[in-house]
């Protein structure tokens, strides 16, 4: 009874992750000095960014005087969307990079 809550807990969880489209951390890799970095949405991120800025804010909207709610440090590659608005491209909803931090990876309507 116990193993079929727990498998119904962890259903639940996972569909949350899927339904909110979190970003997860995916450090793959042997532990090696030059270990590569991505954070990966889920879902809904046609592009890929490499962080090239030592340390890049990620704002609330697309302006240097809008608020800091986090950041990528340079090595980070991140999924994006394609606007770039202001000098800024969208992560996702509610967050945005100075674009001149950034390095294109993947993605071909994102150059």
């Amino acid at each position: 009874m116990v193993e079929v809550a727990s498998k119904r807990v962890w259903a639940l969880v996972g569909a949350t992750v899927l339904g909110v489209g979190v970003i997860v951390m995916d450090q793959s890799g042997d532990g090696a000095a030059h270990q590569e970095r991505r954070l990966r949405p889920l879902f809904g991120s046609p592009c890929e960014y490499e962080v090239v800025a030592g340390h890049s804010p990620v704002r609330a909207g697309p302006a240097h005087d809008e608020p800091t709610i986090g950041g990528l440090d340079r090595g980070v590659v991140t999924g994006t969307q394609e606007r770039v608005e202001n000098g800024f491209r969208k992560l996702g909803n509610g967050r945005w990079i100075d674009d001149g931090d950034l390095r294109h990876v993947s993605g071909e309507l994102c150059r």
